[in-house]
């Protein structure tokens, strides 16, 4: 019965699949033209080890940068900080973020369309 019972749980813990967090926030910027848009962004984080995270930042917005872009970070005693390549559309900038982890939000600061915005991403 040990054994069996060992077995069960050597199955359970091998099919366990460890599921991404997923944050929303919402930024009020200007586009490449002057008008202000409110752009929507959705940023998932995977953790790969014991302070390396990857996941994406996708973004919707009026304008060329929508769109999905691979993130690499760390994640250290709740500081959270990330960056992404720049987008493939030229001029969209390279994204980075600072902040800090908490049990239902990440606040900081995400450069974002030329400018540090101050942002709550809301936990999903």
């Amino acid at each position: 019965m040990k054994k069996l019972l060992f077995l069960f749980a050597l199955c359970f813990i091998s099919t366990t699949v460890f599921a991404s967090d997923i944050y929303k926030t919402q930024i009020e910027s200007l586009n490449r033209v002057g008008r202000s848009v409110t752009w929507e962004i959705e940023l998932t984080i995977d953790k790969k080890g014991k302070e390396e995270i990857s996941g994406l930042l996708k973004v919707w917005g009026a304008g060329p940068c929508n769109g999905s872009q691979p993130i690499k970070g760390v994640l250290v005693n709740d500081n959270l900080t990330f960056k992404v390549s720049e987008h493939e559309v030229k001029g969209c900038g390279n994204n980075t973020f600072n902040g800090k982890l908490e049990p239902s939000a990440i606040i900081g600061k995400l450069f974002f369309n030329g400018k540090f915005h101050n942002v709550v991403f809301a936990k999903q």
